[in-house]
């Protein structure tokens, strides 16, 4: 997990985000020993746990990403998109990791089509 600065800026997601209009960006106000403090929605501020980064309430229905997180899940997704495409069946119980996905999809990208 990358580190967290006071400024940073973030991604808060939430489980109910498609009626909500998506993730949206927030920016990180304080960072104490255990919790973080993210300026988010509508300007309020929210506390979040740092391990877990999920949100400080009854329900933890929402979760905050750093901006290179969101990177690394985006190329992810679309190294197994070209992994698909080329009719490869990922077998998610050997877990692979996403240097072993990126490679192979580099690999598949480079390879003239027959």
């Amino acid at each position: 997990m990358s580190a967290l600065e006071v400024g940073q800026e973030v991604v808060i997601h939430d489980q109910n985000e498609n009626r909500l209009g998506g993730p949206v960006r927030g920016i990180v106000v304080k960072i104490g020993r255990t919790l973080v403090t993210i300026k988010g929605r509508y300007g309020r501020e929210v506390k979040y746990g740092i391990e877990d980064r999920r949100i400080r309430d009854n329900y933890g229905h929402s979760w905050f990403t750093t901006l290179e997180q969101e990177a690394a899940a985006a190329q992810r997704d679309a190294d197994i998109a070209t992994l698909a495409a080329s009719g490869f069946k990922l077998d998610w119980h050997a877990r692979p990791t996403d240097a072993d996905l990126h490679a192979v999809a580099e690999l598949l990208r480079t390879v003239p089509d027959a």
